[in-house]
């Protein structure tokens, strides 16, 4: 299993979420990848001037660090961007469902997260 699975696994099982919904397990894997690899591109987009000069782990830390910022001070334009973004990767009724639970899972769990994990998400956002 890849960095990115156990990090989707890890943001899943913060939900109530059942595997067996009707979107079904791989496909909420696979979405909820999808939606924190495009919120560390808005986070990289926003950070670019910021990130000129640093280079390799020294980068790594400073986004392990800006997701550890975003996820405690939860404001309302993380909040916004955030909701935003999940409501492009899923269905309507789903969102409505699901997109304060999934919202908090994913800000949890971005609090938590490990140099590899982060180098993951970064590396992955950055090839797609």
């Amino acid at each position: 299993m890849t960095k990115l699975e156990l990090i989707g696994h890890k943001v899943l099982s913060k939900t109530s979420i059942e595997p067996e919904q009707k979107f079904g397990s791989i496909i909420a894997l696979l979405m909820v990848i999808s939606i924190c690899i495009t919120a560390i591109r808005v986070i990289q987009e926003c950070e670019k001037n910021r990130t000129r000069d640093i280079h390799g782990d020294d980068l790594t830390s400073f986004y392990r660090e800006k997701f550890k910022y975003l996820s405690l001070k939860r404001g309302w334009y993380t909040n916004l961007r955030l909701k935003k973004i999940i409501r492009q990767h899923m269905d309507i009724d789903n969102y409505r469902l699901y997109k304060n639970e999934l919202k908090e899972a994913i800000l949890e769990t971005s609090k938590d997260l490990s140099e590899k994990e982060t180098y993951s998400l970064m590396e992955a956002a950055n090839n797609d």
